[in-house]
């Protein structure tokens, strides 16, 4: 039985790295040629982007942190913690950032212009955040919406509270535009909670939640603006692209969630609606996404067929993308390419896998020689998932190389921008203590673990909603590796810790988190020792397990454990 939970153990913690590692691709689209690379870096051409001077020059600020150029380190960009080891390709499109960039800058101002000054509104502050704005000072911008928002009248007349949304709203979108993203949530909340008909502040809030792995209320609200742009596509096709979207987005959220059943069912909605809009060529970059989420949707779900059908669709589309524009969209291909390699390993087509692994590898590492900040972290990414594979197949030093070569180039990236790169430090030193375990070189694993466990421990006291998943698995490595070497007391302190942290996560979301929280469980009891509150304990368990066989061992152990004679 010990060695039973210890392999349901390892089994739990090798796929939460895989899932960690191999995240699904969100909605990314479109194209972009407002960065231009040379020689000297990237910069940005105003009259492609139509902002004010000294709002392109804000815009270059931000990006140039993003970048990590030498002289602009003030700040931390805080869009990229948890979020990134779900979309890797995101890093790598910097085109997108400016696109969103510029979307919200005038959908900013479009909201702030159309603020009217009604009662404790006024229109001097709201002039003047809009002159800030136009300079290009979003500091200040802030402030004085602060302000109006510190005015506001406690009495909320059915006009007035949509004049609140607006602000709230304006407010939400300048803490956004500074990557300030857990400022701009409860914004976007109250916004939303004074005008919850209107489609754009409740799908920015919708999207906001679900960055921050709040899925639950995301949900709700998807599927409420589901409903009413299925109404109003019906009889307008402008909402179509709107609807594809969310329809997409939601299938990305059922996804992360393991509800697979919805997410095949509005990523193949998103698919229809797209492939209705992809006729002027437009929306094809859209097409091959939703095909790529489909690839790792059924690759998720073992139905490889159908996973490598659409991977190479989607492959396809890409490449001939790339052939016209290939700065936009050479990423996505070496994505694909990277998704293909994942599929082919877990099938055991290694020779396949490691052929779609270099070459996304190559294209990465081309696309990096010319810009080495946006493009380093997806070489490091494929190099980790090489060292997988080489671990899978036993290659140990070559396993060894590629990890080595991916933590060191996570390490660097991370002394420039921690809040980005501190977890892919811990994904990586995390399989470094896995292969050292594996290969008994048990001080180095020892070593990584615990460099891992206190990596995630620093993210999770900032954002505990999006890494004390990641603490709960680190724990649980190191409580089936002190068991290996038979250090019980080590092994329980661990074990028990990380049931601490699974139980809430799994009573929420049983599906992703019901089996590690058994399986920790279950190591505990195989060690002899009684979990702290042991009977409730039992109880949570039975409710969230999702193995059929590790319930009625559960249930057992309840009737002889818990119930009363």
């Amino acid at each position: 039985m010990m060695r039973f939970w210890l392999l349901v153990y390892l089994l739990m913690s090798c796929v939460s790295v895989q899932a960690a590692l191999f995240g699904n691709e969100s909605n990314i689209k479109g194209d972009c040629n407002v960065v231009v690379q040379d020689s000297n870096g990237v910069t940005v051409n105003p009259t492609c982007i139509n902002l004010p001077e000294k709002a392109v020059q804000a815009l270059e600020s931000y990006l140039n942190e993003f970048l990590g150029d030498a002289k602009q380190h003030q700040r931390e960009l805080k869009r990229y913690d948890k979020l990134m080891s779900l979309q890797e390709s995101e890093i790598s499109q910097l085109h997108q950032q400016i696109e969103e960039w510029v979307k919200r800058f005038h959908n900013l101002k479009k909201e702030l212009s159309s603020i009217e000054a009604i009662g404790q509104i006024s229109q001097e502050l709201l002039d003047e955040a809009l002159l800030a704005l136009d300079s290009g000072d979003l500091d200040k911008a802030g402030q004085l919406l602060d302000e109006l928002i510190a005015q506001l009248d406690e009495e909320e007349f059915e006009q007035e509270q949509q004049q609140r949304a607006k602000i709230y709203y304006s407010r939400a979108l300048v803490h956004e535009q500074q990557y300030e993203l857990l400022k701009a949530l409860p914004l976007y909340q109250k916004a939303y909670r004074y005008a919850p008909d209107n489609i754009e502040y409740a799908g920015n809030y919708a999207k906001l939640l679900q960055e921050q792995n709040q899925f639950k209320p995301a949900a709700r609200i998807y599927e409420t603006i589901l409903d009413e742009l299925q109404i109003l596509a019906s009889e307008d096709d402008a909402y179509l692209g709107e609807l594809a979207t969310t329809q997409n987005n939601l299938g990305t959220l059922y996804a992360q969630t393991t509800r697979y059943e919805l997410a095949e069912q509005h990523f193949k909605a998103a698919l229809d609606t797209y492939e209705q809009l992809a006729k002027p060529q437009a929306f094809l970059p859209d097409v091959a996404t939703t095909q790529n989420n489909l690839g790792n949707l059924y690759s998720d779900t073992t139905r490889y067929e159908l996973a490598k059908q659409h991977f190479k669709q989607a492959l396809d589309t890409r490449q001939q993308l790339a052939k016209i524009n290939p700065q936009a969209f050479l990423p996505d291909v070496a994505n694909t390419q990277n998704n293909l390699g994942n599929l082919y390993k877990n099938i055991t087509r290694y020779e396949l896998a490691e052929q779609y692994y270099k070459k996304a590898l190559e294209t990465r590492q081309k696309l990096a020689k010319q810009n080495p900040q946006a493009f380093l972290p997806d070489v490091a990414m494929t190099q980790n998932n090489l060292g997988i594979l080489y671990k899978s197949t036993t290659r140990y030093e070559l396993a060894e190389q590629h990890f080595k070569e991916a933590l060191d180039t996570y390490e660097q990236l991370a002394k420039i921008n921690p809040q980005a790169f501190l977890s892919y430090v811990a994904q990586t030193q995390n399989n470094l203590g896995t292969l050292y375990a594996q290969t008994t070189r048990y001080e180095l694993a020892e070593q990584h673990f615990k460099e891992a466990l206190e990596t995630y421990e620093q993210l999770a006291k900032i954002n505990p909603q999006a890494f004390n998943d990641e603490v709960a698995d680190t724990l649980g490595k190191l409580a089936v590796f002190y068991f290996e070497q038979e250090k019980s007391t080590q092994a329980v302190e661990y074990a028990q810790q990380a049931i601490d942290l699974y139980r809430p996560l799994a009573k929420s979301y049983p599906q992703v988190y019901g089996d590690r929280f058994a399986a920790s469980v279950g190591l505990m009891l195989a060690e002899r020792q009684i979990p702290n509150d042991l009977c409730a304990v039992l109880a949570d368990v039975i409710e969230t397990v999702q193995n059929k066989e590790w319930k009625q061992f559960f249930v057992e152990k309840n009737n002889e454990l818990c119930t009363e004679n």
